[in-house]
């Protein structure tokens, strides 16, 4: 500050030096000016060209974590189709042949039985057999020996027959009754053949 003061001052020869630092400290600031512009990148010339704009920048992260996290997603799975467990609704006289799923059908197309084997789910090694008719239309009932196994179960109307097929012909069954709960059987002896009726009984659960 005391230097300016004196500048002003002075003589000619002062007046000129201050004109010429005045001149000078001008340039100074121009060339501080346009450093800066270029050091920023928002100058013209090569300083633009060669430092990207914070925004062009963000763009071209984005675009590379982009394509780097993209990813195609797993194939379906190519195995067969397995059709194990299935169930049926007694829309009709439960009494009478019983269409299974054309699904189930179709899964025992070139095998199928003639005869099916009915266990009761939880109730011992008994065996029901079953006769098994196909309309020739890719339908499949279970037919004679079917009335035998829904008297000795109680099975009735708006009732669901759940199977679960176990292999070897054998269908693992689950009678639900009409308030949807699961009604369980016992076996009044080991007995395993199916020629009486008498040997299979409601469980009554304890509450």
């Amino acid at each position: 500050m005391r230097r300016l003061g004196c500048a002003a001052r002075g003589d000619g020869l002062g007046d000129g030096l201050a004109a010429t630092g005045s001149a000078a400290t001008g340039s100074a600031a121009t060339g501080s000016e346009a450093t800066g512009s270029e050091a920023t990148g928002w100058g013209d010339g090569p300083a633009h060209s060669s430092s990207p704009s914070p925004g062009r920048a963000r763009e071209g992260e984005g675009e590379g974590k982009g394509s780097g996290s993209s990813s195609l997603p797993p194939p379906p799975s190519t195995l067969p189709l397995i059709i194990e467990e299935f169930f049926i609704v007694v829309y009709e006289d439960p009494l009478v042949k019983k269409e299974l799923p054309k699904k189930f059908a179709d899964y025992l197309d070139g095998k199928e039985p003639a005869k099916v084997y009915l266990r009761a789910a939880d109730c011992g090694p008994r065996l029901w057999t079953v006769e098994v008719l196909f309309d020739g239309q890719g339908r499949m009932y279970l037919d004679k020996g079917w009335e035998k196994f829904a008297i000795a179960h109680g099975v009735d109307f708006g009732w669901f027959v759940h199977f679960k097929y176990e292999g070897d012909d054998v269908l693992t069954v689950k009678v639900f009754d009409g308030t949807m709960c699961r009604r369980y059987y016992y076996s009044d002896d080991e007995d395993t053949d199916d020629e009486s009726d008498d040997d299979v009984k409601p469980c009554i659960h304890p509450l």
